[in-house]
């Protein structure tokens, strides 16, 4: 029996020695299971120089069976703990995996959408940025690690825009696309977009902010371009005295340039106009011909032109030339007429 027991002992002792070897691979620490590998191995190896004392011909001493029993139970509890202690790191190492992947993945589309990432502590300073699209702005992130909005933003003092979100970022408020110029030695005014979220822990505390920034230059400057543009264009209708205005067939709405709402004496922030309001305002022995105006327009190609009187809210009587066209689909229906 104590043979039998010893050859087990012996064979669970190699067997756990060899398990420790595979986790050298899974765990990537090879020092430390290579020690216990080790140190399994000779307590085999004691064991098999036992067993073949006990084997041999002159083996004159009796085996402890007691001592051979605890020796095989320490040897299953060896193998059944390292068997248990694999699976482990196994999802250990798939989880890290899983991490690596997601992480790669917020940096892929971080990259792809040219947006950046930052977060601030507690304090409300800055503790990380990442994203490709900084180094290509030429904005080194780590001289603003450590400071606060405050301290790298300029020119805040008479900003309301600016004051309203110091004040989101000190009442630790959620905010969206807050645009601001950012200055660049040696280059025009960047323009970013940033949005952030804050963090708290479990208990409330709050932690800090995580958010992302991204680069609006090229709209910001289109948008600029499109306001210089309509103020060119209001101011040189105001100084010929003509409005320009739309008509769209599907919704009905008319749409009407500042001019064209000086000239019929009403204000853009309290008059919507529509064909049957416009009409309302046309002299009443004009307004079948401007019916018949409006409708030809419509079925007929080419430029229309008419007059017509206008009756002012004030009272005043104003002569009116205008000037139409309409714009049609490819079945040849009229979509929108515009016109002066």
């Amino acid at each position: 029996m104590s043979a039998i027991i010893l050859s087990l002992s012996i064979v669970l002792q190699f067997t756990a020695a060899g398990l420790a070897l595979r986790l050298v691979r899974i765990t990537g620490r090879p020092r430390a299971w290579l020690l216990i590998a080790g140190a399994l191995a000779l307590m085999g190896l004691r064991r098999s120089i036992t067993a073949y004392r006990l084997f041999s011909s002159d083996a004159s001493l009796p085996t402890d069976l007691t001592a051979e029993l605890v020796a095989l139970l320490i040897s299953l509890l060896m193998v059944g703990g390292i068997l248990l202690i694999g699976p482990m790191f196994n999802r250990m190492q798939l989880n890290q995996e899983a991490a690596n992947n997601s992480e790669a993945r917020l940096k892929d589309f971080a990259e792809v959408s040219s947006d950046w990432f930052w977060e601030m502590d507690e304090k409300l300073r800055f503790t990380h940025f990442s994203g490709h699209i900084l180094e290509s702005l030429g904005i080194n992130g780590e001289v603003y690690l450590g400071k606060t909005r405050r301290e790298i933003s300029e020119d805040i003092d008479d900003d309301s825009k600016w004051h309203r979100h110091l004040d989101d970022l000190d009442a630790h408020r959620p905010f969206n696309d807050f645009v601001y110029p950012l200055n660049v030695a040696d280059k025009e005014p960047f323009y970013i977009s940033i949005s952030g979220r804050p963090v708290f822990a479990e208990d409330g505390h709050f932690l800090g902010y995580r958010g992302t920034g991204t680069d609006v230059t090229e709209a910001k400057r289109e948008e600029e371009a499109l306001r210089r543009s309509e103020e060119i264009l209001t101011e040189a209708q105001q100084i010929g005295k003509i409005g320009n205005w739309l008509w769209d067939m599907e919704s009905g709405k008319m749409f009407w340039s500042e001019e064209t709402f000086a000239i019929f004496g009403l204000d853009s922030e309290t008059f919507e106009p529509n064909r049957e309001r416009f009409l309302e305002l046309v002299h009443r022995d004009d307004v079948n011909a401007v019916n018949r105006h409006l409708d030809t327009s419509l079925t007929d190609d080419g430029n229309h032109s008419t007059n017509y009187r206008i009756r002012r809210p004030d009272g005043a009587v104003r002569w009116i030339d205008e000037q139409s066209m309409a714009t049609r689909d490819e079945n040849g229906a009229s979509v929108r007429l515009a016109g002066t």
